[in-house]
C-alpha cells in the first residue's frame, strides 16, 4: 500500500525502486560535496583575503576552467562521458585533501594562499562536476524515463546542495577548516565508490553513446557543429541570453559578497558584536541553505504550474527582470537585505528558474547538437564569461551600475529568445507528428 503510493506521488513504474534509490544517492552526495566545499572556499576566503581579492580569484579559476573545457572537450572526441566523471572526480578527491594539508602547512603563516587556492578549487570544482554528473546521470535513463525522474534527481541535487551548505555552518567551529575538508575527501570517495556501483549494475544505454563515442572513432567535427549553431537565430539568442546571465551571475555574486564583507568589518570595528573568526563562514552557509530549500520547494510545487499558466515563453522573462529591479535598488541602498536578495538572485532564481528554462528551451535543439552545445555552454562560455567579467571588476568604479546595464542588456536579449522561440516550437511539434506518422505507416 505505501510502495504504491510512494509510486504514484513520484511517478515510479515497477522496477524503478532500486535503480532510483541509488542515483538519487548518488547525486545527493555529489551536490553535499561540491557545495560544502564551496561553502568553506567563500567563507574562508571573505574573512582572511575580503572581496577585493575576488577578481584576481575569478581570473585565476576561469584560466583554469578553459584549460580544463579544452582538455574535456577533446577527451569527449575519443572517451566516454563516464571516462571524463571519474577523471574529474579522481582530481577532486586529491585537491580536498591536499587544500586539508596546505592549511596544515600554513598554520602559522600570514600567507593568503591556502584561502585562494581552497576557493579557486572549490569552485573550479563545482563547476567543472555539474556537466559531467549530469551527463553521467543522463547515460543511466532514456527519454521518456528522463522525463518522468528529472524531477526527482534533480530535487536530490538542491536537497544536496542545501545540505553541504548547512552542515558546513553547523560544524565548521568544531571541526575547523581542515577537519572539514577530509571530510570532504571522504565522502568524495564514497561517492566514486557509487558511481562505479551504478555503472556495473546498470551500463549506459546504447542509445545514450551515441552522441559520446563510436568504437574510438572522432564525431562530429566542432566546424560542421559551429556552423550549425550560426545558421539558426534561435540557437544564437539562446547562448547569447544564457552568457549574459552567466556574467551577471558572477558580477552579482561579486557584489554580494563585496557587501557582506563589508558590513560584517563594520559590525567589528564599531564593537556592535563580537565576531567568531567564521562568522562569515556561518553565515553564507546558512543563508544557502536556506535559499536551496526553497529551490527545492519551488521547483517540486510551483514551477511546473507556473509553465503550464503563463506559458515557458513568459516564463523566461522573470530571471532577467528579477536582475534589473535588483541592481537598481541596490545602485542606491547598500544595506545587507541587497546583499541577501543578490544570493537569493543567484543562488536561487538562477537555480530554480533560469536553468530549468535553459532545460526546456535545449529540448528544442536537435539531440546530436545538443550533448556537446552543452558542454560549450556549461564548460567554455562560462569561464570565459568569468575571464571576461573579472577583467572588467578589476577596471570598473561602480560595479552595481555595471550589473544593471548588463541586467537591461540581458532583459533585450530575452526578449529576441521570445520572439523566436514560437517558431522553433511550432518546428518541433511539426517534426513530431511527421515522426509519429511515419512510424504508424511502418507498423
Amino acid at each position: 500500500m505505501v510502495g504504491n503510493i510512494f509510486r504514484r506521488l513520484f511517478d515510479l513504474e515497477t522496477g524503478d525502486g532500486k535503480k532510483v534509490s541509488l542515483f538519487v544517492a548518488f547525486v545527493f552526495l555529489s551536490a553535499v560535496v561540491a557545495f560544502s566545499g564551496l561553502a568553506i572556499g567563500d567563507g574562508l576566503f571573505l574573512e582572511y583575503v575580503g572581496a577585493e581579492g575576488l577578481p584576481l580569484a575569478f581570473l585565476i579559476i576561469s584560466c583554469g576552467l578553459l584549460l580544463f573545457s579544452t582538455l574535456t572537450l577533446k577527451a569527449l572526441r575519443y572517451r566516454s562521458v563516464q571516462w571524463v566523471y571519474f577523471a574529474t572526480y579522481f582530481l577532486g578527491l586529491l585537491f580536498f585533501a591536499t587544500a586539508a594539508l596546505t592549511f596544515t602547512l600554513f598554520q602559522d603563516s600570514t600567507s593568503l594562499f591556502p584561502y585562494y587556492f581552497c576557493k579557486v578549487g572549490a569552485m573550479g570544482f563545482m563547476m567543472c562536476t555539474y556537466t559531467s554528473l549530469w551527463s553521467f546521470v543522463d547515460a543511466g535513463f532514456g527519454p521518456q524515463d528522463a522525463k518522468r525522474l528529472y524531477g526527482i534527481l534533480n530535487s536530490a541535487y538542491v536537497i544536496g546542495a542545501a545540505s553541504g551548505s548547512g552542515l558546513i555552518s553547523l560544524l565548521i567551529e568544531t571541526f575547523g577548516a581542515r577537519g572539514l575538508l577530509l571530510l570532504i575527501s571522504a565522502t568524495t570517495l564514497i561517492v566514486f565508490v557509487l558511481a562505479r556501483q551504478i555503472l556495473k549494475r546498470y551500463p549506459p544505454l546504447p542509445e545514450q553513446q551515441l552522441t559520446q563515442v563510436n568504437g574510438g572513432e572522432k564525431i562530429q567535427s566542432f566546424p560542421k557543429m559551429f556552423r550549425e549553431i550560426i545558421r539558426s537565430r534561435f540557437i544564437l539568442f539562446l547562448l547569447s541570453s544564457n552568457i549574459l546571465v552567466l556574467l551577471l551571475e558572477i558580477v552579482t555574486e561579486y557584489n554580494y559578497m563585496a557587501s557582506v564583507a563589508e558590513i560584517f568589518s563594520a559590525k567589528a570595528s564599531h564593537h556592535l558584536g563580537e565576531a567568531t573568526s567564521n562568522e562569515l563562514t556561518q553565515f553564507l552557509g546558512g543563508c544557502r541553505a536556506w535559499v536551496f530549500m526553497g529551490d527545492m520547494l519551488f521547483g517540486i510545487l510551483i514551477y511546473g504550474r507556473l509553465v503550464r499558466r503563463i506559458g515557458l515563453k513568459n516564463l523566461i522573462l522573470i530571471p532577467s527582470m528579477s536582475f534589473v529591479v535588483l541592481f537598481a535598488a541596490w545602485s542606491f541602498h547598500n544595506v545587507l537585505i541587497m546583499a541577501v536578495l543578490g544570493l537569493i538572485a543567484v543562488e536561487g532564481v538562477c537555480s530554480a528558474i533560469e536553468d530549468s528554462n535553459f532545460n526546456l528551451l535545449m529540448n528544442t535543439v536537435s539531440p546530436r547538437l545538443k550533448a556537446r552545445l552543452r558542454v560549450i555552454v556549461e564548460q567554455f562560455f562560462e569561464p570565459m564569461g568569468m575571464l571576461l567579467t573579472s577583467l572588467i571588476l578589476a577596471s570598473v568604479q561602480n560595479s552595481k551600475i555595471l550589473g544593471l546595464i548588463m541586467a537591461i542588456v540581458a532583459l533585450v536579449v530575452v526578449i529576441l529568445v521570445r520572439a523566436a522561440y514560437p517558431q522553433v516550437e511550432m518546428q518541433q511539434s511539426e517534426e513530431t507528428k511527421e515522426g509519429a506518422r511515419t512510424k504508424e505507416s511502418a507498423a
